[in-house]
């Protein structure tokens, strides 16, 4: 059995929430229609401020749920949901369930709860992905790949207005991976991550393809964390899907 590093994030001010889109090196515009499974979530409240808008995106994992990131809500919200997967609206909710049992918030540690699940009316007929259960069976205990295993990123992102922006998939290089409690943390190996997440990002997808060529939904984008001196983003983080969904 694999065995992944075992480092403590330290949630600080340094660490950001996934608020621009996929940036940096090795990343590709896509076709929409050939990731099905992938989704953008916009969601507006009323406050006493005016309208608040989420962009978030996210991963239809059954016929009727989609996960993604808690933090994209606020109390209330969830009533002007919408949600597109490949390019299908899929029409009404029926609940954004927290697996943790609270909304997330900037007091809460992102690193175990920043999961939500969005259960829809009626099942939609893409095809979903299905989650992996154990992180183990892609990385090394080095935080490296097992040698045929590989994995990218994808999110939908914002432009300059707010407005979704395309389909964006990343291959990582230069990285290894660190779990502990259901939270994976992509760095660095040398140098600054030359491809992070951002705004519009949050709640999207790290996909790794196994060695029986199945591809898996692995980690759900929630955060990003800057290098402490240099002021440059130093890792991903992301929440594992598996627990309690």
């Amino acid at each position: 059995m694999h065995r992944l590093i075992v480092t403590l994030l330290i949630l600080s001010p340094l660490v950001s929430l996934a608020s621009t889109p996929i940036i940096g090196e090795h990343v590709q515009t896509a076709k929409e229609r050939d990731y099905s499974y992938l989704c953008r979530i916009n969601t507006s409240i009323e406050t006493d401020d005016g309208e608040i808008e989420s962009v978030c995106s996210g991963t239809l994992i059954s016929p009727n749920r989609v996960v993604t990131a808690a933090h994209c809500f606020a109390p209330g919200s969830e009533a002007n949901l919408h949600v597109t997967c490949g390019n299908k609206y899929m029409g009404s909710i029926t609940e954004v369930h927290k697996p943790f049992g609270r909304y997330w918030n900037n007091n809460t540690d992102p690193r175990e709860k920043d999961v939500a699940v969005i259960t829809l009316k009626k099942p939609s007929p893409l095809d979903p992905i299905p989650y992996a259960e154990d992180p183990n069976a892609y990385f090394n205990a080095d935080g490296s790949l097992i040698n045929g295993v590989s994995c990218f990123i994808a999110g939908f992102g914002t432009d300059d207005r707010g407005n979704f922006g395309e389909l964006l998939v990343a291959e990582p290089k230069d990285v290894n991976f660190t779990f502990m409690n259901h939270v994976i943390e992509m760095r660095a190996i040398e140098g600054y991550l030359k491809t992070s997440v951002d705004h519009g990002d949050s709640g999207g997808s790290l996909i790794c393809t196994d060695l029986q060529g199945k591809n898996k939904l692995v980690g759900i984008t929630s955060a990003y964390r800057y290098d402490r001196k240099q002021s440059n983003r130093a890792a991903n983080i992301f929440t594992a899907p598996w627990l309690n969904l």
